[in-house]
């Protein structure tokens, strides 16, 4: 019986070094919301870690991501009734 053809496998990312288009497209993915290339380069620009290749660890990302949420949290305003 003659072999299939094998296909040709999706080069898999590694999540400790991803371009800013493939963490897009894994936050996606993952989320409920669309995430967009210029989102996560906007984040580059604000302060999220990248290596010196310019590469994005998915860990490192998402723990500069809750981080920033605390900050922002913690920088508002309260409401008359003290809460945020």
């Amino acid at each position: 019986m003659p072999k299939k053809p094998r296909k040709k496998s999706a080069r898999k990312s590694d999540p400790a070094a991803l371009t800013p288009a493939e963490l897009a497209k894994i936050l996606t993915a993952a989320g409920g919301q669309t995430v967009s290339e210029a989102t996560v380069r906007g984040h580059v620009e604000a302060g999220s870690p990248v290596s010196a290749g310019g590469r994005i660890n998915l860990v490192h990302y998402v723990a500069w991501l809750i981080r920033e949420m605390q900050r922002r949290i913690e920088a508002a305003p309260e409401g008359p009734d003290g809460s945020q």
